[in-house]
């Protein structure tokens, strides 16, 4: 396959999850199950979300038509606004999404087509390693979104040397004029 077929692919996969036509799921090949849905992870599931063609996977992606998506019970919020509630997925590797993953606020849809997303809310805990390899992504969602709000909280069992909480947090912050 060539370059420009792929990428083509590639867009329409992005634009059929984001229009409903199908869900996406990357990784190993899904079990259909008895309830006539394939079970994956909700949280690897891709479906009414806009999603980067950076992210649909030639070799591993698996396409699944919308009836046999494992999409979890309304809540009583979701059932009257319509939404699935099936987001974008939490950074990979060893961090800690929020129960039910990633929170999707749907804005108010339109009759002529899909809701559409206004807000994104992720949660997640992660170490130094992790956090590098987030603030990817979260950059990512600045330059969709134009600005993002971030809150960090930070626990220590021992407590925090004041010294280097001041010259390697505060400072550097100031410096940016993030903080004041």
């Amino acid at each position: 396959m060539t370059q420009d077929t792929s990428a083509v692919i590639k867009k329409a996969i992005a634009r059929g999850i984001q229009e409903r036509f199908f869900g996406y799921y990357s990784g190993s090949t899904p079990v259909f199950g008895d309830d006539e849905k394939y079970q994956v992870p909700l949280a690897r599931l891709r479906f009414d979300t806009i999603v980067g063609e950076d992210e649909i996977d030639m070799d591993s992606g698996f396409l699944m038509m919308p009836q046999a998506l494992p999409l979890p019970a309304p809540s009583p919020a979701t059932a009257a606004t319509g939404a699935t509630g099936v987001a974008a997925g939490a950074p990979s590797g060893e961090s800690t999404p929020t129960p039910g993953g990633p929170s999707v606020v749907p804005g108010a849809s339109s009759s002529d087509g899909p809701p559409v997303q206004k807000s994104v809310e992720i949660n997640f805990s992660a170490d130094r390693n992790q956090l590098f390899t987030a603030w990817n992504a979260i950059a990512n969602l600045a330059d969709l979104a134009g600005k993002v709000n971030v809150t960090v909280r930070a626990d220590s069992a021992e407590g925090f040397d004041r010294s280097k909480l001041q010259n390697g947090v505060w400072e550097p912050l100031r410096e940016s004029d993030l903080i004041d």
